[in-house]
């Protein structure tokens, strides 16, 4: 019946944003991005790794304290740019939908997918927040703890006591899941504009419905 209450409980069932992520189809899902990843991910490595084994007979090395600064200082103005670009993007959906459209949506569900059409709009949303938020969150904790005699650097000390390599291996690990980490909200964005391109189709599509 036309009439009778559309249920959204199922809506409001997460309890926090870590809920709602869990729920975000992986990244490698999508073979563009899969492949992407992996290369990035080997070309990080190898660097990483020849540049660990070559420490010490290498004529220059990293800078890795300063190339870590720039980093952060990087992420945050960029994170900080994409998220308003984001909540741009976020605000754009409740705008297009008609009442109509959401209960078309509850209805439709993909093959292969558990989350009727649009929860999974709202999830995919999500995802891309939780990466940039959490993005920014990492680099302000470096800008506050990474500097010189900060936190990271005593912590460094200390472990450079129980075996000198052990610092240096960590920090090269930082440096191949930071890249790597970099090159994943790229992907990220990618996927929020395509998101971002189908609901205003999607909008447009309604309005001219309607």
């Amino acid at each position: 019946m036309a009439n009778d209450p559309v249920d959204l409980s199922d809506l409001f069932a997460e309890r926090s944003l870590w809920d709602v992520y869990r729920q975000a189809k992986p990244f490698y899902r999508n073979r563009f991005n899969c492949i992407t990843m992996v290369l990035g991910a080997a070309l990080l490595g190898a660097f990483s790794a020849a540049h660990f084994v070559g420490l010490r007979r290498a004529a220059h090395v990293v800078d890795f304290s300063a190339l870590f600064s720039a980093w952060s200082n990087a992420g945050l103005s960029y994170t900080g740019t994409i998220l308003g670009f984001l909540l741009a993007g976020f605000a754009v959906l409740f705008a297009v939908f008609r009442p109509a459209t959401v209960v078309a949506l509850r209805q439709i569900t993909r093959k292969g997918e558990t989350l009727d059409e649009l929860k999974l709009i709202f999830v995919s949303f999500v995802d891309v927040f939780v990466h940039y938020m959490a993005f920014l969150f990492w680099c302000v904790v470096y800008l506050i703890a990474g500097g010189q005699n900060g936190p990271f650097d005593l912590i460094g000390g200390y472990l450079s006591t129980l075996s000198p390599l052990v610092p240096s291996a960590i920090t090269h690990l930082t440096f191949l899941a930071w890249g790597s980490w970099f090159l994943l909200l790229v992907l990220k964005l990618k996927s929020f504009i395509y998101n971002l391109y189908q609901v205003l189709l999607l909008g447009m599509a309604d309005s001219l419905d309607s």
